[in-house]
């Protein structure tokens, strides 16, 4: 295939695919919610056995005894505080770490996220580039690293027409066209 024979979709063949909903909009959350923070830090065999033990002590009116809850509630507390915080940093890394995708459209390069690519867009990847969907080789070459998916260390050779599977590394210049837009 000639690069300039490749023009890519057209703008109202983008407006078609967008409004059947097929776009590469997922949504991955990497991190987990505020709820599952506080449910894994309070709702636990231990904190219930506490509970159970202090309220006993509450029952029989040992007041004094009651001060290790306050350690257990503090305990919990500080395990929440510190998840929610780490949580926070790593929603903050997610959004830096947010690449273009270099697609041609009309004949012209854009650079557009992964999640405004729809099916049937041609991109252009090179060294160090990640693969944001599953995608068929039109031109060139690609050594593509599939180790988060695969287990595998060695790099999959992939050139024209052999589907490249989403979101790895690609080493090699080559342009792709989407041939699926659903994230899993």
């Amino acid at each position: 295939m000639d690069k300039n024979k490749i023009i890519g979709l057209s703008q109202s063949e983008v407006n078609e695919r967008q409004k059947q909903g097929q776009v590469n909009d997922f949504k991955a959350s990497a991190s987990t919610s505020t709820w599952q923070i506080v449910k894994r830090n309070v709702f636990t065999l231990f904190n219930a056995l506490n509970f159970a033990i202090a309220l006993a002590l509450a029952f029989v009116q040992a007041w004094s005894n009651l001060v290790f809850f306050a350690v257990i509630c503090f305990n919990a507390f500080s395990g929440i505080v510190t998840e929610l915080r780490a949580k926070h940093m790593v929603d903050k890394l997610n959004l830096l770490n947010k690449e273009k995708i270099t697609t041609i459209r009309d004949g012209q390069e854009l650079a557009l996220d992964p999640e405004e690519l729809v099916l049937d867009d041609v991109i252009r990847l090179s060294a160090g580039d990640q693969i944001p969907s599953d995608a068929i080789v039109l031109e060139g070459f690609a050594e593509v690293n599939e180790a988060m998916l695969t287990g595998e260390s060695d790099l999959v050779q992939r050139s024209r027409r052999p589907n490249v599977v989403g979101e790895l590394s690609c080493k090699w210049l080559c342009l792709c066209s989407s041939s699926s837009c659903r994230g899993r």
